[in-house]
């Protein structure tokens, strides 16, 4: 009976004590000496609360039925039950005290900070934080809990200010309605469209070849022959006459290939003498040597125009002219010179958010990774990440600024803490809930059995979904290759329109639904 009724008294004790607005706080302990001798660390513990910022969590969170939320904080001394030294270990656990302090509490919005002091030790140890059972189902769900528990180190005092101070991030909703509109706003930026020029704040250019009517010959010039690096024995030998500057192209490179894109368009001139004419051989990719096939089948000729100005489509993997206005057909004396031509923010035709040239190897390009960014620098977590909008460790959720792919490792690996892994239906039971989650992948061609073409990969933000039944029908924003919708919806569609990818909600799907919760301990 006595542990029965020292158990009751344990919890007798959790009277409000000290009142801000809705927000109480209480600082127990079962060892009556201990306490007695303690009162200037309950006074510091009382006032560690940061109760200004649970109060402002509470007002934000319209979800949370019980808005009167008592914070505990209790000291349990496995040694001693009131004031008598007990011969063994007190028979009730710190899982056993937080047990009976959830039950006590279920129908309530209540957090524990638990300190133990075990059987034959002398200092209470930070035995994890838990919330009741209310406010567990109702927000601070358990990877929630979990997340913040892994972060609660130092003294008492720190954990409670620490502690008190990650709740309040955690009550408080991303999501809001005024958030979810503006990131539909961001997404109808013609920037994040597929085939769009996107200088990422600035800090790219595209460099890449183009070709334009010579009107000075130089003796520097050289006919181009141009030779497939990964088909060596495919060397194209233009119908039509194309000459470059051996001085600019000659062992040089357009965009050497990086770990970041490492099947960056590249070229590297080599220069021979064939029929006693010079040839430059330019070494490049199948995206270049595809276009040189198709642009010499056309045999047009402009005596002003750039062919980059010219007026192509792509069309079943082949670029086709869909106009030919302004141009004429090509005689035996034209000449085009090859040269580096540089997209840059500062000059029309190509300001950002306008179409990239059809035959840039960019063209194809989607900025699913770089809306996400945005997304969550400006709109989710405002003035949380580094001002200095370039590739750095601390841009964005997942770190550094990259590929879709590398961010698809970066979220799955937890390689920097602040991410929980959890189930598509849990990716939206948290996001519904104001969290954020995403969903990344390898490019699809890697599940086909691809190994090498593992980029670009994709990443999409798991979006707010009314009525949400299940995560197939559930909503995504995200730009890639069908942004041409406000709101993506759904995960099927999404993640469907290539095959190779594995929609389940296990192990066994290669797309991957992970939490971010790095935003609470920021």
């Amino acid at each position: 009976m006595k542990n029965k009724y020292h158990i009751i008294c344990i919890f007798l004790l959790f009277i409000p004590s000290l009142w801000a607005q809705n927000i109480t706080t209480k600082v127990v302990f079962n060892n009556t000496s201990d306490m007695a001798q303690q009162k200037n660390l309950i006074t510091e513990l009382n006032n560690a609360v940061n109760i200004n910022e649970l109060r402002q969590s509470l007002n934000a969170n319209t979800k949370i039925t019980d808005r009167d939320l008592k914070v505990n904080i209790a000291f349990f001394d496995r040694n001693y039950f009131v004031n008598m030294k007990l011969k063994r270990a007190h028979i009730l656990t710190s899982d056993g005290y937080k047990a009976k302090w959830r039950t006590a509490t279920e129908s309530s919005s209540a957090v524990l900070f638990l300190f133990v002091k075990e059987y034959g030790k002398n200092e209470y140890q930070f035995a994890g934080l838990s919330v009741s059972k209310q406010l567990e189902e109702e927000h601070l769900f358990d990877k929630v809990v979990e997340f913040i528990n892994d972060h609660l180190t130092g003294n008492h005092k720190t954990i409670i200010a620490n502690g008190s101070k990650y709740l309040a991030r955690a009550i408080t909703p991303v999501w809001t309605d005024a958030k979810r509109t503006a990131a539909e706003n961001l997404l109808n930026n013609a920037r994040y469209k597929a085939h769009a020029v996107n200088y990422f704040h600035g800090t790219l250019e595209f460099t890449y070849f183009d070709f334009r009517p010579i009107k000075t010959w130089t003796a520097n010039l050289a006919k181009v022959w141009f030779i497939d690096k990964n088909n060596k024995s495919d060397t194209i030998k233009p119908t039509v006459s194309i000459y470059a500057d051996t001085l600019i192209f000659k062992g040089s490179y357009i965009n050497p290939p990086t770990e970041d894109m490492p099947f960056s368009f590249y070229s590297i001139g080599i220069v021979f003498t064939y029929q006693k004419e010079k040839i430059l051989l330019i070494e490049t990719d199948s995206h270049w040597t595809s276009f040189i096939k198709d642009f010499q089948r056309e045999q047009k000729y402009s005596s002003t125009e750039d062919v980059s100005r010219w007026k192509w489509t792509k069309s079943d993997g082949k670029f086709v002219l869909s106009s030919t206005e302004g141009l004429r057909d090509y005689a035996k004396d034209d000449k085009f010179e090859l040269f580096k031509a540089v997209l840059t923010s500062k000059a029309a035709p190509h300001l950002e958010g306008s179409q990239m040239p059809v035959f840039h190897p960019a063209y194809s390009n989607t900025y699913c990774n770089i809306y996400a960014s945005d997304l969550a620098r400006d709109i989710l977590f405002p003035d949380m990440f580094t001002s200095d909008k370039s590739w750095n460790r601390d841009y964005a959720p997942w770190g550094e600024h990259k590929r879709a792919a590398f961010l698809h490792e970066a979220l799955t690996n937890n390689t920097n803490g602040h991410f929980k892994s959890v189930t598509f239906d849990e990716a939206w039971k948290y996001t519904n809930a104001g969290y954020v989650a995403y969903l990344t992948a390898y490019n699809a061609a890697y599940y086909n059995g691809n190994i090498l073409h593992k980029h670009p990969g994709h990443i999409a933000t798991c979006y707010q979904t009314n009525g949400y039944s299940n995560y197939e029908g559930a909503n995504l924003i995200q730009a890639g290759a069908k942004n041409t919708e406000r709101v993506i919806g759904f995960v099927t569609e999404v993640w469907t329109m290539k095959g190779g990818y594995t929609i389940t909600d296990d192990e066994n799907s290669n797309v991957k639904a992970n939490l971010y919760l790095g935003y609470i301990i920021k």
